[in-house]
């Protein structure tokens, strides 16, 4: 761990709120179909996050990764989710943005094995 992470670390355990942080900011959209319903909520999902990040003055807009028509279950299917967490071990970025758990990983288990 690099000492920009663990002072990350060390200030969000003690409270500070990442809204008031300095910060490299990414999303993460996905779904699971290609249905028009998940597109649209594809396109809202990447604009929604998009806004939140340039609207905080403390965060840069780092990027944004995504997997459209691709099912929450089989991480390794997912080409944006393994580009990004290949680039949270290159300390590309900070923070990740995602709707709910479910578009970052579909159980727990799998949650706390890329967190």
């Amino acid at each position: 761990m690099n000492n920009r992470c663990y002072q990350l670390m060390t200030d969000i355990n003690n409270g500070k709120d990442t809204k008031d942080m300095t910060l490299r900011v990414v999303d993460y959209a996905r779904v699971s179909t290609d249905s028009l319903e998940q597109r649209n909520s594809f396109l809202n999902q990447k604009n929604t996050y998009q806004k939140i990040i340039e609207d905080n003055p403390n965060w840069e807009y780092a990027g944004s990764y995504s997997d459209e028509a691709v099912t929450g279950t089989k991480a390794y299917l997912r080409g944006g989710f393994q580009q990004m967490i290949t680039d949270a071990a290159a300390d590309v970025f900070d923070m990740v943005i995602v709707k709910d758990v479910p578009r970052f990983a579909r159980n727990m288990k799998e949650c706390l094995v890329y967190v």
